[in-house]
Formats: C-alpha cells, structure tokens, sequence
C-alpha cells in the first residue's frame, strides 16, 4: 500500500507531494513543481540534491554522490547519539557515586565561614536547571 506525505520546498518553500512505500531507511525523491529544485528525504531530513547528478547515466557518479549525501547525514546522527550518550554515562556515573557515597569530599574554593551549608535541594535544583544551561553553552561553543 502506498502512502504519501508533504514537504516544503528548500529553495522556494513550496508544498511537494512525495508518495511513499512504508520501509526502514530510504530515501525518496521529488522535484519540486514550482521551482524545480530536487528534493531528497531520509531518516528524516530534507535534503537539496543536485538534480544533474541524480538524474545522470552514470551510475558510479550518481551513487558515490547520494552515497556521500547520505553518509553525511549518517555521520551526524553518529555524532549526536554519541553526544547525548556521553552525557548519559556522566549522569549515571554521578548517580552511582552519589548512592555508593564514593567520590572525594568536595570542599568550596573560596571559604565563607557564614555561608550557609548547600541543601540537596539546592544540589537538585543545579543538577535540572544550571547544568542544563551550562551544556547547552558548550554546546554552542562547539558549532
């Protein structure tokens, strides 16, 4: 049974019709009719492809460029699930000291003989929120 799904054009904004078999990883193609732009889904990602190229003869050029297109985006889904792993064995990690009591006494930098002790509340509330921020800092370093 065939299905179908609608994109928006990258280069003009204009709404493709793309029918689709159902399947696990593949790739579908559109021309778009208003601009003519050569479209490409995968995995989830719209991507502009050279229609020259995918149209050619040459059979080698054609799959070494869709090869090439779609290893990028294979790539970065590599690299994302990595990211987001690393700082899930970092979380589990923490959580594991944190219930074995492990780890060295963390003393603060700068003393302040009236300040007030840090509340596991006030750990909570560092660990949901400020972390949270301070990675999406890096994050954007990073880019």
């Amino acid at each position: 049974m065939s299905d179908h799904f609608t994109i928006n054009c990258i280069r003009c904004g204009e709404k493709v019709k793309m029918d689709i078999m159902p399947g696990i990883n593949f790739l579908l193609l559109a021309i778009c009719s208003s601009c003519g732009q050569m479209l490409g889904h995968y995995n989830g990602r719209i991507i502009q492809l050279e229609k020259n190229i995918v149209l050619s003869s040459d059979e080698s050029k054609k799959n070494r460029y869709l090869r090439d297109k779609l290893m990028a985006i294979v790539a970065e889904d590599i690299k994302q699930f990595l990211k987001e792993e690393k700082k899930r064995s970092v979380r589990l990690n923490f959580k594991q000291k944190q219930k074995s009591g492990g780890g060295r006494k963390i003393t603060p930098s700068v003393i302040r003989k009236n300040a007030p002790p840090i509340t596991q509340e006030d750990v909570r509330d560092f660990i949901k929120i400020d972390l949270h921020l301070i990675d999406t800092y890096f994050d954007h370093i990073g880019e």
